[in-house]
């Protein structure tokens, strides 16, 4: 929070224009931050509602995203599925449908 003393006058306008800048900037973050929310809003709804598996993994290729088709098609739940090896689980689920079959 900025104060002006009465014996320094010319540094107000200053102040004023900083305060804006920073108010500005505060706005536009709080808005980029709510577009942020609906974004992952409607790419959740998106995915959970898509009739194919969607699956994401990071660079390690540990899954990050299991939508309700994966559940159904691998069998394995989403609190099975985040945070696993994508290879080590598709591995797993294709050699039990190999002994099984």
């Amino acid at each position: 929070m900025d104060y002006v003393l009465k014996g320094r006058l010319a540094r107000l306008a200053p102040a004023i224009d900083r305060a804006l800048r920073e108010s500005e900037e505060i706005c536009k973050r709080k808005y980029a931050e709510e577009m942020r929310k609906d974004s992952e809003k409607r790419f959740r709804a998106v995915t959970e509602l898509a009739g194919d598996a969607i699956v994401c993994m990071e660079a390690t290729g540990n899954i990050s995203l299991w939508n309700r088709k994966s559940v159904e098609m691998f069998g394995y739940t989403v609190e099975e599925a985040i945070g696993n090896d994508l290879h080590a689980l598709i591995l797993k689920d294709t050699a039990k449908r190999l002994t099984r079959g």
